[in-house]
């Protein structure tokens, strides 16, 4: 017996979504969802120490290597060298410092990044076999770390927490919310940008535009979106492609989702230091713009792209330990 309060307006709902599904199972090629991508990962064992890494790039015909190191604004910056020219911590890799918003003034720009070989990688996306590793930035006139680097402040924050006596160390678990749009149009006259996702009811506003996708057969209405089935998930495949990646390149996945909003997602990985927690949440955002890219489509991580809808945020689950006592449990 329906309950009283179930409307026709319900269970139209319930119809629709059900029969959606067995439609989109049924009928979908596979074909239509994209060829599988396939991703290399690098041994454990070649990311311990310079020698091992310098043997994998030469043993693996790997071409380059990518340094990567965070601005203070929380961007990835990087810059490539051939594998050749790769010497661990003694490679030369020295940048304009003055050319990074928020660093150092045009008359003291020097600067030099020291690659961690712990955090190597194998890049899944460029054409020519490249591994990826995540570097400090180094003061190279004093020999010190930089000040600004975000990697020295978290690095500074971890050993504060071990002198305070309050606790031995922290574990932090990121998860990152972040919207998946199919075209995205600016007006340099208006100053507007408006984006437009195939699950939604209403599209980008230019003209008579309208959600005409083929694949947007089940289109969603705002903040309706959360946890959506496959017949409304028209990027399920492409977040499997982004865990699928995320995995190669040494990330622990948790989980993936659709969020309250249409376009939008969540993906988050385990728990790990403050320093090791930032630089796969740096990684994540990597993997997800660059298999994005392979799509076709536009990620972002924009607090509020929609001005009607919900927007993004990282909720992080953190632990302060003293030895194996968690000291938040009660």
């Amino acid at each position: 017996m329906l309950n009283k309060y179930l409307t026709f307006s319900n269970i139209s709902d319930i119809c629709i979504h059900f029969i959606g599904i067995t439609l989109y199972l049924a009928k979908v090629p596979k074909e239509e969802r994209g060829e599988e991508m396939k991703y290399e990962r690098l041994p454990e064992a070649a990311a311990q120490s310079t020698e091992a890494l310098q043997k994998y790039l030469y043993d693996n015909g790997i071409q380059f290597v990518k340094l990567f190191f965070t601005d203070p604004f929380g961007k990835f910056q990087s810059w490539r060298i051939p594998a050749g020219k790769f010497q661990g911590e003694h490679t030369d890799a020295f940048f304009d410092g003055s050319s990074i918003r928020g660093w150092q003034g045009i008359e003291e720009s020097d600067m030099r990044i020291v690659p961690d070989v712990h955090t190597a990688f194998r890049d899944p996306f460029p054409v020519h076999p490249t591994v990826g590793i995540i570097c400090d930035v180094v003061d190279p006139v004093k020999e010190v770390p930089y000040s600004r680097d975000p990697r020295r402040v978290a690095k500074a924050a971890e050993a504060y927490l071990k002198q305070s006596g309050i606790a031995t160390h922290a574990y932090f678990g990121p998860e990152q919310e972040f919207f998946l749009f199919d075209d995205v149009q600016f007006s340099a006259d208006e100053g507007t940008v408006q984006a437009y996702s195939r699950e939604t009811m209403h599209g980008l506003q230019r003209g008579n535009h309208r959600n005409t996708d083929a694949k947007a057969n089940y289109p969603m209405r705002a903040k309706e979106a959360y946890f959506s089935g496959p017949a409304q998930d028209a990027y399920e495949d492409v977040r499997a492609d982004m865990v699928l990646a995320m995995q190669a390149v040494g990330l622990d996945v948790d989980k993936d989702t659709h969020e309250v909003a249409p376009g939008q997602h969540e993906m988050g990985t385990k728990y790990d230091s403050l320093v090791r927690a930032a630089d796969k949440a740096m990684l994540l955002r990597y993997v997800i713009k660059g298999v994005a890219r392979k799509h076709g489509l536009y990620a972002t991580f924009m607090p509020k792209p929609l001005l009607t809808d919900n927007g993004s945020g990282m909720h992080v689950h953190m632990s302060v330990w003293n030895g194996k006592m968690n000291l938040a449990y009660n």
